[in-house]
């Protein structure tokens, strides 16, 4: 981005700074972000998990406690354009969950990112960006602290840096170049489909929009649309690279098929647009993230109250497993299984009391654990 630090110290940027940019950017822009924060905070608050205990039927009491990690470390991209919503739903989640010290690192900050860290509740920000920022957080260095857990969309360096990284600090997940997979019937509007199209292919050469619909005449009109819109638009050549090498407009020979094409391809984004195609929303088992409204995605996702930050094509597949997961609440708190016995499990010279209904083999001894001694093994489930 051009920036020379003088010392490392100035790699950090003023908390004031922040205030400061809040209170100058256009009042339209700033009531807008200000909007779509409290509807984050909406989102979070019911989403927010909580410690939980039961007792089994053996009297022993289990559960797990839920607790903020230390420090997170919020990344929002901006080596090419802004983008003041990541660090919005980065950090608001974070705030929520209770994390004492949220830290925004971010490459290239402009007035608008800067608000949006004020207006979430960023404690401190750093201009560093990239694979190395990863690093520095996930190692932690003389002038960066070492983060609990690490949150927030990148490039193909960010995202491997996550991937080498893991087990030296927590991560949200493997995120990679922005996705956008369409389904649309002949009821959709094409305008509002190209707008979507190109929304996402302005992210990066490496952003892949998708079009399926069974309408042949939809097609032809979302292409014509989007050359329109193409012809006034400010990222016109990343835009054209990304849809050359890694878009598509593809006609299906039913609804159900192109449901089938989105399972398949697991993308970041699925949006349903039209009457019939908001029907197939149960049959969409792989995806980050469903839209399903009137409004164009790139309008709605920066308003809605969910996370817009999730794993990519294969990982989507994953969803249900973790991997799938966006910056939510739950990413900043750490899980620990709970468990403790009743009384009647109290030991008496080498031997346990055995409850009633308890199997007389231990699972100790099927484990192949020492069965000389009664042995306990308490879990824990890291995020």
């Amino acid at each position: 981005d051009g920036f020379s630090a003088a010392s490392a110290a100035d790699l950090e940027i003023p908390i004031d700074a922040a205030e400061e940019a809040r209170q100058k950017i256009p009042a339209k822009l700033r009531d807008a972000m200000e909007f779509a924060a409290e509807r984050i905070r909406d989102y979070h608050r019911e989403q927010a998990p909580k410690s939980r205990e039961f007792t089994d039927r053996h009297g022993s009491v289990l559960g797990e406690k839920i607790r903020p990690v230390a420090r997170a470390a919020i990344y929002a991209p901006g080596g090419k354009a802004a983008y003041p919503s990541s660090t919005l739903m980065g950090v608001i989640p974070a705030k929520i969950a209770g994390v004492p010290e949220i830290i925004l690192t971010t490459p290239d900050p402009s007035p608008a990112t800067l608000a949006a860290a004020a207006m979430a509740g960023a404690d401190r920000i750093f201009r560093v960006g990239g694979a190395h920022a990863v690093a520095a957080f996930a190692l932690g260095t003389e002038t960066i602290p070492r983060a609990d857990k690490i949150a927030g969309p990148g490039g193909a360096y960010v995202t491997e840096a996550k991937r080498q990284l893991c087990g030296e600090a927590g991560f949200d997940a493997l995120a990679g170049p922005s996705e956008v997979f369409i389904i649309a019937d002949s009821s959709a509007n094409p305008t509002w489909i190209a707008a979507d199209m190109l929304a996402q292919a302005e992210h990066d050469e490496m952003a892949q929009c998708v079009l399926a619909t069974p309408d042949a005449d939809l097609e032809a009109a979302v292409f014509a649309k989007m050359e329109e819109l193409l012809a006034d638009a400010p990222r016109a050549e990343i835009v054209r690279a990304s849809l050359r090498g890694r878009g598509a407009l593809l006609i299906a020979a039913s609804l159900r098929e192109c449901a089938d094409l989105a399972n398949d391809f697991a993308p970041e984004h699925l949006q349903l647009m039209g009457k019939r195609a908001e029907e197939l929303a149960e049959d969409i088992k792989s995806a980050g993230a469903i839209l399903s409204a009137s409004p164009p995605a790139c309008r709605l996702a920066t308003t809605a109250r969910e996370p817009i930050t999730f794993c990519r094509r294969a990982a989507g597949r994953d969803f249900i497993r973790g991997w799938g997961f966006g910056i939510l609440c739950g990413e900043a708190k750490r899980r620990a299984s709970r468990r403790r016995a009743r009384a009647r499990w109290r030991r008496r010279r080498r031997f346990w009391r055995k409850p009633k209904g308890c199997p007389r083999t231990p699972l100790r001894r099927v484990c192949a654990v020492d069965a000389s001694r009664p042995a306990f093994v308490l879990k824990f489930a890291p995020l």
